[in-house]
């Protein structure tokens, strides 16, 4: 008795097929892909258990999840580029859902219709991504901080590596360093002075100093807040200073006041 179409194409691992005459010739043309799957949906996806092997469910243009014998699931996408077969990993499930698995996978076929080759294209991404965490003012900061660790007591350098997490990362730590502009610099440092921690402001400003040196020296800025920038940051923090901190400062002959300091 000749086996069923419908059950040798599922022997096959085709699932999901929405349609096909039910001869041979259907199912050559489900081998090649040419058979319209049913979409998946959600419940589908949540539901898919593992099996003895590995198995696939396919959605429509080239996406399906891959699901392994120990239950764990994964998206991928088939498609071909210069004559070749090729498998885009999109990420698992359920930390990629089904919608944004089909988000990645129109992604894809933008790629395709530009001529670029979409694996490639992730690739770059990747090394776009990795090359900008790594050009963060906080990423930096550590770098720069790290070495300077074995010659500290560990109660010194957690102290300095507190005040920068509390007064200077949350402000600048994830801006690319390169785009840290002297003003975004001055406002940390008058939030800083605010509180009446003077000599810590000060200390911040010579820290941020040093981080953007530093990134200047490996590459990954080309300026900082020191030399121009670093002189109209003081001339603002001049223009508000009370007079008795400008006399302190050797600014102003003591006993001047901020009447005759602006005359």
């Amino acid at each position: 008795m000749l086996e069923p179409a419908s059950r040798r194409l599922r022997s096959l691992g085709f699932v999901g097929i929405q349609e096909f005459d039910g001869t041979n010739d259907g199912i050559r043309k489900a081998q090649r892909g040419d058979v319209p799957s049913i979409p998946l949906t959600d419940t589908v996806v949540r539901n898919a258990k593992g099996k003895e092997k590995p198995y696939k469910l396919t959605d429509r243009s080239w996406l399906f999840l891959l699901v392994n014998p120990d239950g764990k699931r994964f998206w991928r996408a088939s498609y071909r580029f210069a004559g070749k077969q090729k498998t885009l990993a999109l990420g698992p499930y359920p930390a990629v859902s089904l919608a944004d698995a089909r988000k990645q996978r129109d992604t894809l076929k933008e790629h395709l219709a530009q001529g670029i080759d979409p694996s490639e294209a992730k690739k770059a991404d990747k090394r776009a991504s990795a090359l900008n965490s790594s050009h963060t003012f906080e990423a930096i900061g550590r770098e720069w901080f790290a070495p300077k660790l074995p010659g500290w007591v560990p109660s010194h350098s957690d102290r300095l590596m507190s005040r920068r997490e509390a007064d200077v990362f949350p402000a600048l730590g994830s801006r690319p360093i390169a785009d840290i502009e002297p003003p975004e610099v001055l406002e940390v440092i008058r939030k800083v002075e605010t509180r009446g921690a003077i000599k810590l402001a000060k200390r911040e400003m010579q820290v941020i100093g040093q981080i953007f040196r530093f990134a200047i020296a490996t590459g990954r800025a080309k300026r900082g807040p020191h030399a121009g920038p670093a002189r109209r940051l003081e001339i603002a923090r001049q223009a508000e200073a009370p007079p008795h901190h400008l006399a302190q400062r050797g600014w102003l002959p003591s006993g001047l006041d901020r009447t005759a300091a602006r005359a």
